[in-house]
This record gives structure tokens, sequence and C-alpha cells, in this order.
């Protein structure tokens, strides 16, 4: 088993690269509000680049492994929110993808997963820790360029070290 990393030691690495632009990162909060729930809560902050909406999606396979997860059937409650806190209007044209109209700088995402796979590219929470896989759990920004992606995590105070 993999010695979990604290939410210190994740948000203290610097994983981008040069292909990554100047951009303002996707900054994700991701939560386990109940550790005896198998479930996770992500919020996100989303640029918006002064567009009047952005769109956002999650894959439907991770690299390496080619198969279709369809990763947005754990998804759960989808809202978005502008700076000030009022909601935004929310359409999924696709399965796994979420338009959202937008004002300002930034949007605020919140969505909840269901964390009960035990595969390497599913989720899966319980009372002693949790296994995250990047693309079955962050919502990416549809088009523009590569942009770096921070993570803060929040983790009960009951799992182990």
């Amino acid at each position: 088993f993999f010695k979990q990393k604290t939410a210190y030691e994740i948000r203290n690495c610097d994983w981008s690269s040069d292909v990554c632009s100047s951009d303002p990162p996707l900054a994700y909060t991701v939560r386990v509000p109940d550790p005896t729930s198998p479930s996770t809560s992500v919020e996100v902050r989303v640029p918006t680049d002064g567009k009047q909406q952005v769109e956002l999606f999650l894959p439907v396979w991770s690299p390496g492994y080619y198969r279709v997860e369809n990763y947005h059937t754990k998804l759960r409650d989808l809202t978005a929110a502008d700076a000030a806190g009022a909601p935004l209007a929310v359409e999924q044209p696709q399965p796994n993808r979420w338009r959202i109209a937008a004002h300002g700088d930034s949007i605020l995402v919140r969505y909840t997963l269901q964390c009960t796979g035990h595969s390497v590219t599913t989720n899966w929470v319980d009372a002693t820790g949790a296994i995250w896989c990047g693309p079955a759990t962050f919502v990416g920004l549809l088009g523009g360029a590569a942009r770096k992606h921070e993570v803060a995590l929040e983790l009960p105070a009951t799992w182990p070290d």
C-alpha cells in the first residue's frame, strides 16, 4: 500500500512543465466530508478567460488503460456559481460535458463523486483512506492551451498517516 501524501505535500509539489501556459490554473479542493461514506466532494475554481460560457468535461477513459469507463456516471449534483455566489445556468450537451454560463474572471463549480471502484482507473473511499484517479476525478476545461491544475486535499483526521 502506498503512503498517503498529506495535503501539504501535494500542494508543495510542482508537477507542471513547460507545456503549461501562464494562464490562471484550475484550482481544485478535494474533500471527504464523511469517511464512512464512499463519496468525495470536489470544488474547482475555473478561469473564464473573459468568455460568456465555459465547457467542462470528464474523460471517458484513462491514458494507458484504453477501455471506456464513462466516469461521468459517478458524478452527481454539478452546480456552478459566480464570484458573488449567485447560481449559474448549467447545461449538459453530452453525458460527460457541462456548458456553464459565465461572467467575471472565474466561476466556482462543485460536484460529488461516488467512489466505490476497485480498479486502477476508478475512485475509492472508505474509513481508512482513498484512491483517486485523475481522469475519474477532475473535470477539465474544454479548449484553449494546456494550463496548470492546483489540487488541495482536505482529509479526515481519522485517517492513518
